[in-house]
């Protein structure tokens, strides 16, 4: 609309255009923003598988239990450089396994409701899934970083011990994650109710094993553990936030998902 004062023009744009242009572009970041979260999941297993299978293609990931010499050959000929951007690689992988917690955790609490707790107890397992995981990098890292500097075959073994521990830790933490992340879509049919079944019997299988890793059921529950989290991230991708938050019927009763 315009409009002559004196000798002035001014225009005015309309108030319900505008208004429209502004809930479009709130959409979109939204939807840009759910799109990051969920994929986080599969950039943070990603980041993560390489950057391991590049510290073993430098020859310092060693088998638990591996013996001094062993240890003493992998510190004279590994390939420090490739194993520390592996772990530069590995790292950025756990960054990005902490902003899908967050997402997660948005999404359950959304239709657990404020009083609920099980969705926090999700987001606090995978913080201190997360923080394992970084205390076998930070041992990595140590035995990297001074393989070249001479650094002592029984101290590298102690830390390798270290990897070891931080890892059975991180078994045990991202078990208890699926455990309760299942229970939480459970209760609130936030989600396809295979995926909280699932989580649940994953979790405590990963559980399990964290007392044998070396055991049958140890080698399987990773990989069923990374399964699971790539199939979340799919759900999420695919179950917009309202759909999520609106999972719970009036009277607090979970909806029913198949």
């Amino acid at each position: 609309m315009r409009v002559d004062v004196g000798s002035s023009t001014i225009y005015f744009t309309s108030c319900k255009g505008s208004a429209e242009e502004v809930e479009l572009f709130t959409d979109v970041g939204e939807r840009s923003g759910d799109v990051i979260g969920a994929v986080s999941g599969i950039v943070s297993l990603v980041l993560s598988i390489v950057g391991f299978a590049l510290i073993g293609a430098a020859g310092f990931a060693l088998e638990p239990g591996a013996s001094a010499d062993e240890v003493a050959d992998a510190l004279s000929d590994g390939n420090t450089r490739l194993a520390l951007t592996g772990i530069f690689l590995d790292t950025l992988g756990s960054l990005f396994l902490i902003a899908f917690a967050a997402f997660l955790w948005t999404r359950l609490r959304g239709a657990e409701g404020e009083s609920g707790w099980i969705s926090i107890a999700s987001f606090a397992a995978a913080l201190l899934m997360v923080a394992a995981g970084l205390g076998d990098k930070a041992a990595y890292y140590a035995i990297v970083s001074r393989a070249d500097a001479g650094l002592d075959a029984d101290v590298a073994t102690a830390l390798y011990d270290t990897v070891t521990g931080f890892f059975t830790l991180f078994q045990a933490l991202a078990g208890f994650f699926l455990f309760v992340t299942g229970l939480a879509v459970l209760q609130t049919g936030a989600l396809r109710r295979w995926l909280g079944w699932t989580g649940t019997a994953i979790g405590v299988a990963s559980i399990a094993a964290a007392a044998d890793p070396e055991s049958s059921l140890g080698q399987l529950a990773f990989p069923l553990v990374v399964l699971w989290i790539v199939a979340m991230s799919i759900a999420l991708l695919r179950a917009p936030a309202s759909e999520v938050a609106s999972a719970r019927m009036p009277g607090g009763t979970p909806a029913r998902r198949r």
